[in-house]
């Protein structure tokens, strides 16, 4: 009996635990079962963390919806956006392709890729296949291969056209994402392709209803999340210029422009000829019979021109009775002496008997006192008054103005290798280089704000690196600025007396030789100025009107708004949102402390000089610490976005005093030399060491710590600069005039100017003219960089050519005829 009882136990437990295997089983089933289930849940909150605009989900909620009391649209954009949700659930392929041409979440939102474009160009074939249908009353031709059986294709060329029109919009968002572990910012750029009856309010409203749809029912407020519209504003395919008024008189300007050099060309190749002016100019010769002028000029025996290049159109004949030589048959010879406030130019036939220029006024080239009575090298000039009777300057002016368009002429002037201040040729490649360095920077950032527009600039991001490198591109402008404007200034003074410059002496004849000597350059300046302000206004308003990317400036209305703030150069002295023009504040800095610098030379003039030079050492230091504690202050936290960090880094007017003014120290300094430069050996070697440091030190300052440090760029790089400048200009000044020789060289440093107004419309236009995100690749920057620049440049000729050449003609020309 105990062992039947005992076999009876043993079964019920072994029973027991047999029945106890299967629900350890179910319990990891189910286990598994819950970790899934956590893990797609993970999943649709990841997904659904990004949702904005989710088609899907409207079209199975909309026909419950009803208007005015879920959301409240237009009859015209409900009807229609009733049948696109309704085709788009019943699987119509129309539908399928104006979802798709909607923009969605992207991978790289948590790098900054926030740019969900969609396909703008798709949306607007769809409509455009509507409207040609509509006119043609036939359906667009499709790739017969992609769509099967002959019974079909009928069906499926009705299925994909649009059953309205249809309109690209794009609409800034704002989103700040609130999870457990993470807060999160994301400025997002969302394209939506809807019907052209929805405006701008019934876009809002069918966005804000289909956020509050995936947090309320989709998601069941699963990841909390604030999301904020900040911007929408409707893309076309084409930009309309007749609404446009600045446009349309800007094409009016620029046609006429056109035309008038047209005909001036013609008129100055085919019709006007350079009039012959025969002049017996006698000099001995016997006394140049052993000069190196007689070898480079004619041959004494034979009376021949040897290098027609040289000579000209000229004839020679011998007069051995007296011993004198005449030389007629000269070409425009200067007649009449030209009037003093046009500094006319000098040849080096003075001095080595070439007719190669050496500089850009009269007296810039000193002559050996045998060679003090040559005649000058015979030139073609251009209705120059210094060519013509006075009867012929007052009856001829307005032919001579109207001259002054000649592509020809200013063909010519542009590629003239005859330039001011040759000495200087080094300080010209110098200015070159910048320019181009200027123009890399502005591509970078439009390049980083068109790919990754949301990431902080930080320490260790690429383009701080290029931004705080890039300040030192207009440091270099400002002191090639500095230094032309000094050295300039202070020739005029020691070399002409006022009554030569403005007629009149005295105290008030120096007051109007200053002011001369500020208002020259603003108004030569002007006419290229003002074309390219407006011209980027009507980029600005084109780019913003028909490209889903476009930079957080104002220049659609700034540039019509505040247009006299930049004519004026008081750009900076307002808040530079209301900026007209990146590059603007360059333009308006450089001129004020132009202003600055030219009266510190006039003051600092004869007993006055040390102080002037104390009170601008002591600028340079004060400017330099308020700089730094400004930078310390401005670089502590994160900059978000890189056009802020561009306004932060290298936006700073007044950190530019030190660089104009180191230039202008080192424009007085070659003026002071005159040429010649002497400096012992060791101390040369000092002070090589100590540029090269300074030039090291510039560029690798912003890779280290702290980053506020990098103001003191504007200190260290001007400063290395100084050295190499006096170098070139007096003791290699013979090998580096040979840079100017070349008539690349010398166009390429004469369109500078017009480079650095164009470069930002051109980079407007050829970067953010696309329907998709740039690619920010260093190879491919370089290669923006590469467009941007030719294209660029073609511009600036361009702009020379009919703008600025021709407009300084007419004030030289003005200015002689009020002078003669």
């Amino acid at each position: 009996m105990f062992k039947k009882v005992c076999f009876i136990l043993l079964f019920l437990i072994i029973l027991a635990e047999c029945t106890r295997f299967p629900s350890r089983r179910n319990s990891k089933k189910e286990s598994r079962a819950k970790t899934d289930k956590n893990v797609r849940a993970r999943g649709d909150v990841f997904e659904n963390m990004f949702s904005l605009y989710d088609p899907t989900f409207l079209s199975t909620v909309w026909p419950k919806i009803r208007n005015g009391v879920h959301l409240t649209l237009s009859n015209d954009c409900f009807n229609d956006s009733a049948v696109f949700y309704e085709d788009f659930a019943r699987g119509h392929l129309w539908a399928y392709m104006v979802a798709d041409s909607s923009g969605r979440y992207e991978p790289g939102v948590f790098a900054g890729q926030g740019l969900w474009l969609g396909d703008k160009r798709q949306c607007f074939d769809l409509d455009r296949n509507l409207e040609e249908a509509s006119k043609t009353k036939e359906l667009p031709e499709l790739d017969w291969t992609a769509v099967g059986s002959n019974e079909n294709r009928a069906h499926h060329l009705e299925d994909t056209r649009s059953k309205f029109p249809l309109a690209y919009s794009v609409a800034k968002i704002y989103m700040t994402v609130i999870n457990a572990n993470f807060v999160q910012n994301f400025d997002l750029t969302l394209g939506l392709c809807l019907p052209r009856s929805c405006d701008r309010d019934d876009i809002t409203s069918i966005l804000t209803f289909s956020i509050m749809l995936n947090d309320n029912l989709k998601s069941n407020r699963s990841h909390p999340r604030v999301i904020k519209m900040t911007s929408l504003r409707e893309v076309t395919d084409h930009y309309n210029f007749h609404h446009d008024l600045p446009a349309m008189v800007l094409s009016a300007i620029t046609l006429s422009l056109i035309l008038i050099s047209m005909v001036a060309t013609i008129t100055d190749i085919k019709i006007i000829r350079c009039k012959r002016t025969s002049r017996s100019i006698s000099f001995d010769l016997q006394k140049y019979k052993n000069t190196d002028i007689s070898n480079r000029f004619l041959d004494i025996k034979s009376n021949e021109c040897i290098d027609s290049n040289r000579c000209g159109d000229v004839s020679f004949t011998n007069n051995f009775n007296n011993g004198n030589t005449n030389v007629v048959g000269v070409k425009n010879v200067n007649l009449n002496p030209a009037p003093p406030v046009t500094l006319d130019v000098v040849s080096t036939e003075r001095v080595t008997g070439s007719c190669d220029r050496c500089g850009k006024y009269r007296r810039q080239c000193k002559s050996p006192k045998e060679a003090v009575n040559l005649p000058p090298c015979p030139r073609v000039k251009y209705s120059s008054v210094a060519s013509l009777t006075t009867q012929e300057i007052r009856s001829s002016l307005t032919k001579r103005l109207f001259l002054c368009f000649s592509l020809k002429y200013c063909l010519m002037r542009i590629f003239n290798t005859n330039m001011a201040n040759k000495d200087m040729s080094m300080m010209h490649l110098v200015k070159i280089v910048a320019t181009l360095w200027v123009i890399f920077v502005h591509v970078a950032v439009i390049v980083s704000y068109s790919t990754v527009n949301t990431s902080s600039i930080h320490h260790h991001d690429d383009m701080y690196y290029i931004l705080a490198t890039g300040t030192l591109a207009f440091d270099t402008l400002f002191f090639v600025s500095g230094l032309f404007s000094a050295h300039h200034y202070f020739y005029l003074r020691s070399h002409y007396t006022v009554e030569e410059l403005v007629s009149f002496g005295g105290f008030f004849g120096q007051i109007l030789q200053y002011i001369c000597f500020i208002t020259n350059r603003a108004v030569r300046l002007l006419p290229s100025y003002i074309y390219t302000i407006f011209l980027s206004g009507v980029l600005a308003r084109m780019s913003l009107s028909t490209s889903p990317l476009t930079p957080p400036d104002g220049d659609h209305v700034n540039c019509d708004s505040y247009w006299w703030r930049n004519i004026l150069y008081v750009t900076t002295l307002y808040p530079v949102g209301e900026e007209c023009m990146q590059v603007s504040w360059y333009l308006s800095t450089e001129s004020q402390l132009h202003v600055i610098g030219a009266l510190l030379c006039a003051l600092g003039t004869g007993r006055r000089g040390r102080v002037i030079a104390s009170l601008l050492m002591t600028a340079m230091l004060a400017t330099t610490a308020a700089d730094v504690t400004g930078a310390y202050r401005d670089y502590v936290y994160s900059m978000p976005g890189v056009f802020s960090a561009y306004s932060t880094i290298i936006n700073r007017p007044w950190a530019r005093v030190v660089p104009y003014f180191t230039g202008v120290i080192a424009g007085w300094s070659l003026y002071k030399t005159d040429g010649v430069i002497k400096v012992s050996k060791m101390a040369r070697s000092w002070l090589w060491l100590v540029t090269l440091t300074s030039l090291s030190l510039s560029l690798s300052l912003p890779w280290l710590q702290p980053r506020w440090a990098a103001a003191w760029l504007h200190l260290t790089w001007p400063a290395a600069l100084m050295w190499p400048a006096l170098l070139a200009g007096t003791r290699y000044k013979a090998t580096t005039r040979r840079i100017l020789n070349n008539s690349m060289t010398c166009a390429l440093s004469r369109l500078t100017y017009s480079a650095l107004l164009l470069h930002g419309p051109v980079a407007r236009y050829l970067l953010l003219d696309t329907d998709t995100a740039l690619c920010s690749q260093t190879l491919c920057i370089w290669s923006y960089f590469a467009g941007t620049t030719l294209l660029t440049l073609f511009g600036a000729l361009l702009l020379s050519l009919f703008v600025e050449i021709p407009f300084c003609c007419i004030l030289r020309r003005l200015s002689d005829c009020a002078n003669k």
